[in-house]
C-alpha cells in the first residue's frame, strides 16, 4: 500500500490517549507480516526490530491521538486530507505512522520502529520507558516525527515542562452570622494569580494558570481553591526557578497551601556541531533549524541518552477541528525518511 492508503486505514482506528489497543495490533500485524520481531513494555509502547545486532537509526512516533481525533471524520480531497469539522484530524501523529509503515515495507535491519502511547497527556508513555528496554540495541540517534508546520524543519531544542497544583486553604464559616470569622480561599488564591507573571516572561519561557476552581455554597465562607498552572523552559535550571519562585510565592500568601510539583518531562538541546546534527544536515543541508516550545517523546528519549530530535511532519491546527495535511507534505515527509535512512546506511558501511 501506499502512504495514503495506511494513513486512511490508520485514521479509521480510535485511539485516544490511553486507549491504543487496537492500533497496537494493527501495527503488531503489519510489521509482522513483514518479518519484524517486536517487544513492549508495561506502559503499552512497541518496539519493532529485525535484529539487534549493530548500530542503529530509531524511528519514533506516537500512536495515540488528543480526544477530539476520536472517531474523526476524514475527508480527502485531490490535495489534503482534513475533517468535517466536527472532530480533528489525528494527522498528529498519523501521518508519522503511516510514513514510517511504509518505510518498514524496505525491511532495512539498520532501523528500529519505536510507536509510544500516551504521548498527548504529558508525554506519560515514553516517560515510562527506561534502560533496560533498550539494552540489546546500540543506538546511535533516534529521530521523532512530530511537529507541525511544512515538512524540512529540525528541532534542535525543545522545553522541560512542569505543572503546578495548589489547593489555597481558608477557614469555613456561616455567610451570615459569622462571616468575620472565615477566610476566603478564593481571595488567597486570586491574590497570589495576581502577584505572579503569566504568558511568557523575557527570557522565552511560559508560565500558564490554567485552571481556578472553588466549588461551595453561597452561604459558606470558601475554605478551599485550586489553581492549577504549568511553566515551560528551554533551560532546567531556569524551570526549577521559576518552579521555586511560584510555590514560595503561594506560600507567602498561604503558608498552609498544599502543593503538588509534577515534572512531566525535562528540556534538551543539541549543539549544531553535535553527532546527531552533523548527520541531519548531511541529509537535509537546507533544513530550518529551530526552537520549539512543545515537548514531544525526543524529550524523554534524551534523558535516557539516545540522542533524538524532531522533524516536522506537515500537518497544520493539529488538535482542533481545522486541522489538515497536504498530501505533498506527506510525500515529502517519505522521501526525507527515506534520505535518512540511505544515509545512515551509508555512514554504516
Amino acid at each position: 500500500m501506499d502512504i495514503f492508503s495506511y494513513f486512511r486505514e490508520l485514521s479509521s482506528i480510535s485511539s485516544p490517549s490511553g486507549k491504543e489497543e487496537e492500533i497496537r495490533k494493527y501495527l503488531i500485524k503489519h510489521f509482522q507480516s513483514l518479518g519484524y520481531r517486536s517487544m513492549a513494555d508495561k506502559a503499552g509502547n512497541i518496539l519493532f526490530y529485525l535484529n539487534s545486532s549493530g548500530k542503529k537509526l530509531m524511528y519514533c512516533a506516537h500512536v495515540d491521538t488528543v480526544p477530539i481525533a476520536q472517531n474523526a471524520h476524514v475527508l480527502e480531497d485531490d490535495e489534503s486530507f482534513f475533517t468535517d469539522k466536527t472532530t480533528a484530524l489525528g494527522a498528529d501523529d498519523k501521518a508519522a505512522v503511516a510514513v514510517l509503515m511504509k518505510e518498514a515495507e524496505k525491511k532495512d535491519d539498520d532501523l528500529l520502529y519505536l510507536f509510544t502511547v500516551s504521548e498527548e497527556t504529558g508525554l506519560t508513555g515514553s516517560a515510562a520507558l527506561d534502560k533496560d528496554f533498550f539494552k540489546d540495541f546500540d543506538i546511535a540517534f533516534a529521530i521523532v516525527p512530530d511537529t507541525g508546520g511544512k515538512v524540512g524543519d529540525v528541532i534542535i531544542a525543545a522545553p522541560g515542562k512542569t505543572r503546578l497544583t495548589l489547593d489555597f486553604k481558608g477557614k469555613a464559616a456561616h455567610a451570615g452570622f459569622a462571616i468575620e470569622k472565615g477566610i476566603n480561599a478564593i481571595l488567597l488564591a486570586s491574590e497570589f494569580v495576581s502577584n505572579v507573571p503569566s504568558g511568557r516572561l523575557e527570557d522565552g519561557s511560559t508560565i500558564n494558570i490554567a485552571t481556578f476552581s472553588s466549588i461551595n455554597s453561597t452561604n459558606v465562607v470558601p475554605a478551599k481553591a485550586r489553581v492549577i498552572l504549568e511553566s515551560r523552559s528551554l533551560d532546567e535550571k531556569r524551570l526549577d526557578d521559576i518552579i521555586s519562585s511560584l510555590i514560595r510565592e503561594a506560600r507567602t500568601i498561604n503558608p498552609e497551601v498544599d502543593v503538588l510539583e509534577e515534572r512531566l518531562y525535562r528540556p534538551y538541546m543539541h549543539d549544531r556541531k553535535s553527532p546527531i546534527m552533523d548527520f541531519m544536515l548531511s541529509v537535509m543541508p537546507d533544513a530550518g533549524i529551530r526552537n520549539s516550545m512543545g515537548g514531544s517523546d525526543a524529550n524523554n528519549l534524551n534523558v535516557l541518552k539516545i540522542p533524538a530530535l524532531v522533524i516536522s511532519c506537515g500537518y497544520e491546527n493539529a488538535h482542533s477541528v481545522d486541522e489538515s495535511i497536504a498530501k505533498k507534505e506527506m510525500t515529502k515527509l517519505e522521501e526525507v525518511i527515506s534520505a535518512i535512512s540511505a544515509a545512515f546506511k551509508l555512514r554504516r558501511a
